[in-house]
């Protein structure tokens, strides 16, 4: 039996540069976050949303999450508004629970 091995690299947007991946993933894709203000996002956010995209050979998965609102006091979608640059018929959406692995 032969056991390949599966290597991961965790790093950040600026660690990322120069870097290659077979597939990549960018964690945290949420309004208020990435970007911190998406009515008015800085040339940095643009800089580091192109980087993460282009480390990846054949694959990028950018994950969002739901988030606690606290004026509301539910948890809500805020999907990155960098999901609206890119064309969609080239995104394929998955959703998943916490239950969905138990």
């Amino acid at each position: 039996e032969t056991t390949k091995k599966i290597r991961v690299l965790l790093t950040n947007y600026l660690g990322s540069k120069g870097l290659s991946a077979l597939h990549s993933i960018v964690i945290g894709m949420n309004n208020f976050d990435f970007p911190s203000n998406p009515a008015s996002i800085s040339d940095s956010e643009v800089s580091k949303f192109i980087v993460a995209l282009t480390r990846a050979k054949n694959s990028c998965s950018l994950v969002t999450n739901r988030v606690f609102d606290r004026r509301t006091m539910r948890s809500v979608d805020r999907p990155s508004v960098f999901f609206s640059w890119l064309p969609q018929d080239k995104l394929d959406s998955k959703s998943f629970k916490a239950t969905d692995f138990e």
